[in-house]
């Protein structure tokens, strides 16, 4: 009789906090935003290969495109969606007959985070992000690229706040990465990426 009453009291609270005096709406829209985002190398054979992000603390910008979803269940929650993708430079400096000194990838952000908003104008947000990075190449200052078929993953936390108003929501957010990141040849290992960035998106309701 106790383990029922609790069941029915999490289920009485569940509706309480995702059935509020708004019907529940979705929405979507167009994102852009800037990211800052801090790489940094871990030695796996010192001895035989050197690999090491020149730029230091959150140096490594760029401009994210992607589409923001929105879940409203009531007044104070939301799930939201990102996806965002941006092309990135990273200075580095590597041993070897040829000594590279830039990194250009691609990375992709999934983000996955409930929102909560304590007065109609602002929300804040906690959930997880997935990090791919791909399509990496390495050059010497001017010189063709030489391309690398290593795609790197991290999984990691994403915290967020921001203004919103109608449609508008303005976001800064800070992600926190968990996991080191190894490409297939065991050489190429980063450190738990970390990033801080802005974000702006525009949502019409599609039901």
């Amino acid at each position: 009789m106790k383990r029922r009453n609790k069941a029915s009291l999490l289920i009485l609270l569940a509706c309480a906090i995702f059935n509020g005096p708004a019907h529940s709406q979705t929405f979507i829209g167009p994102a852009i935003g800037y990211d800052l985002a801090k790489y940094e190398s871990k030695l796996v054979f010192p001895t035989m290969s050197h690999f090491e992000f020149m730029d230091k603390g959150f140096s490594t910008g760029s401009t994210v495109l992607g589409i923001y979803a929105t879940h409203r269940f009531n007044e104070l929650f939301e799930l939201n969606y990102k996806f965002g993708f941006t092309k990135k430079e990273a200075g580095i400096r590597t041993s070897g007959f040829v000594g590279f000194d830039k990194m250009q990838f691609t990375c992709f952000y999934n983000t996955l985070s409930v929102c909560y908003k304590p007065i109609p104008f602002l929300f804040l947000e906690i959930g997880g992000n997935y990090h791919l990075i791909q399509d990496i190449s390495y050059s010497v200052r001017t010189a063709p690229g030489i391309e690398s078929d290593a795609k790197l993953t991290d999984y990691g936390i994403h915290f967020g706040l921001g203004p919103c108003y109608k449609n508008l929501k303005f976001e800064v957010y800070y992600n926190l990465g968990l996991n080191e990141n190894q490409d297939q040849s065991q050489l190429l290992v980063m450190c738990p990426v970390e990033s801080l960035g802005l974000g702006l998106t525009y949502q019409v309701r599609l039901f």
